[in-house]
């Protein structure tokens, strides 16, 4: 953490701050958060941030636009925050690739990845569950005043990262108890935070659920008394979303979107020991000649659509095989 703060800090001109692509409430409020250690950058998305981030970002009154096509070389300096894979930035990635061979690029990330930028300075911090807790430790490290608008994101970054702490660790619940307790002063309770985390599903959330729910398969797996069941589906929009919501059936879920090459997965939290999703979703990438990566709970991948189908096959696979290797239809 010293070493990330100290590259941090020396730092010089022009600097940008961005994330991943289809940014979700993590990385929108690490982004955030890392404002106060760096005032002077700004903050641009590689595409318009998912609906719970720009939910938090009208509360906040933050306005973070797409970056612009060629805006990238006007900056001399770009922290990545919650992202280390050029696969990931939208429509970026070359020129993130280019960036980090001329000037410096500093990518911050918890997740389990191996296809990293090149040139760029990686810190890792996987014992971390959320990017919003690294950030957090940061402002203390650099003992900077955390204002209340900057407690509300990160907290809110902690609690959607750790899927409301079921992936959450002693740093977690550490940084979010300091947060809330600052929120709390003013008026801003846990129920005000979750909000930000489980807002309440609008029409096209529930059609997306519901329809992934009709297409889904499930799985029996393994032999004896310790069978587990697997879950796929086919989704359109909201993969990660219909993945969780196949979690109420099976202890892990896939859901792959055919159309643009994506794929979501899910383990139970009920499925403490199982297989690592982000080393899953890390295979299923290089399947699909993508990326994946993730959590132990939560990952995903992405690459060419037509290999979507072999990858999802090698997930359940995979699964399977840490669990015995018998697959059965349900």
């Amino acid at each position: 953490m010293r070493k990330l703060l100290a590259d941090l800090l020396r730092l010089k001109g022009r600097t940008l701050i961005s994330f991943h692509s289809l940014a979700d409430v993590d990385a929108v409020a690490s982004a955030y958060g890392l404002a106060t250690l760096l005032p002077k950058a700004v903050i641009r998305a590689p595409d318009k941030p998912n609906s719970p981030s720009r939910k938090l970002l009208e509360a906040l009154g933050a306005e973070v636009p797409v970056l612009d096509e060629g805006e990238l070389s006007g900056f001399d300096n770009c922290v990545l925050v919650d992202v280390s894979s050029a696969e990931l930035l939208a429509g970026f990635g070359k020129a993130f690739r280019n960036f980090a061979k001329r000037k410096k690029l500093v990518c911050i990330d918890h997740h389990l990845h191996s296809k990293k930028i090149a040139g760029a300075v990686h810190h890792s911090f996987p014992r971390r569950a959320s990017c919003s807790e690294i950030i957090y430790e940061l402002l203390c490290l650099a003992r900077k005043k955390i204002s209340d608008k900057t407690a509300l994101a990160l907290a809110a970054g902690i609690a959607a990262d750790t899927a409301v702490f079921s992936s959450a660790n002693s740093h977690s619940f550490a940084a979010f108890a300091s947060l809330l307790k600052q929120l709390e002063q003013k008026k801003i309770d846990y129920a005000k935070v979750l909000a930000f985390v489980n807002p309440a599903p609008d029409l096209s959330y529930k059609i997306a659920v519901a329809k992934a729910m009709q297409r889904a398969k499930f799985y029996e797996v393994g032999r004896g008394k310790e069978k587990i069941v697997i879950g796929v589906t086919q989704a359109h929009s909201l993969e990660l979303y219909c993945a969780l919501a196949l979690l109420q059936a099976a202890d892990y879920a896939f859901a792959f979107n055919d159309r643009e090459g994506r794929l979501s997965a899910a383990r139970s939290r009920h499925n403490a020991d199982g297989a690592s999703v982000g080393k899953i979703m890390e295979a299923a990438g290089k399947v699909m000649h993508g990326n994946g990566g993730g959590h132990e709970t939560v990952g995903g991948a992405s690459g060419e659509p037509e290999l979507l189908q072999n990858a999802v096959a090698e997930c359940v696979r995979l699964a399977a095989d840490f669990h015995g290797g018998f697959i059965k239809p349900v």
